[in-house]
């Protein structure tokens, strides 16, 4: 058990540290670079991502860790006649190197690249250490945005929508929303989707981009906003 214990604890050791390379790669413009040395951490950690009985997570904070365990993982399930808890998955176990920012990091190179649908099979594999990473959604999001691909953009808003608990990260899923209605000429579906992003808005950035949206709105259709 120490041998496998320090064996896990080898595999993840320089995550961080090939993060930090990788954050010097990119601001450099050198993403094939990066992707390279990105792509070889990657296989290292995958290999244990499940490992015996334990099963592998990377949270960025307590709250998601509190909504996979409770919501999403299957663990905490009632049987119907007497609603006791049962055990239906391996023991999840919170790792707290920034494993998703490999995948991140990598996304980001390889979109870079124009090499989009690598990038997001990449973000794809990253969600599995954290359903709950807002970075991986919305660079998911950012793509079929970029690739003018609305039905799949209006899929992923939709998917990102059952993880998200915090003000901005609302706000920001209204808008993308509303982008793909704009693009659909769903007026009144795009008007309350950047209203609904300004209930949520935490700054005055989100203010103005809903604002900036709702203006160009008003201006294409002649709308009164």
């Amino acid at each position: 058990m120490l041998y496998a214990n320090q064996e896990v604890a080898n595999a993840f050791s320089n995550v961080e540290t090939v993060c930090n390379k990788a954050k010097d790669l990119l601001d450099k413009k050198e993403y094939s670079e990066a992707v390279a040395l990105l792509k070889e951490e990657i296989k290292k950690v995958k290999k244990f991502k499940v490992y015996g009985f334990e099963e592998y997570y990377a949270f960025d904070e307590m709250f998601q860790f509190e909504i996979f365990i409770n919501f999403l993982s299957g663990i905490n399930t009632k049987r119907k006649k007497n609603k006791k808890r049962v055990k239906t998955a391996p023991n999840v176990i919170w790792r707290t190197e920034p494993i998703t920012d490999l995948y991140y990091y990598c996304g980001y190179a390889l979109v870079e690249l124009g090499e989009f649908e690598q990038a997001l099979n990449t973000l794809r594999m990253g969600l599995e250490w954290n359903p709950c990473s807002m970075d991986l959604r919305f660079e998911r999001i950012n793509i079929f945005r970029n690739q003018g691909d609305i039905e799949n953009l209006h899929r992923e808003t939709k998917e990102a929508y059952k993880y998200v608990f915090r003000p901005q990260h609302l706000a920001r899923i209204y808008r993308d929303r509303g982008y793909g209605f704009i693009e659909e000429e769903k007026w009144d579906a795009a008007i309350a989707s950047y209203f609904l992003s300004l209930a949520f808005a935490v700054d005055d950035d989100d203010i103005e981009r809903a604002n900036g949206e709702l203006g160009y709105i008003e201006e294409t259709t002649g709308i009164e906003i």
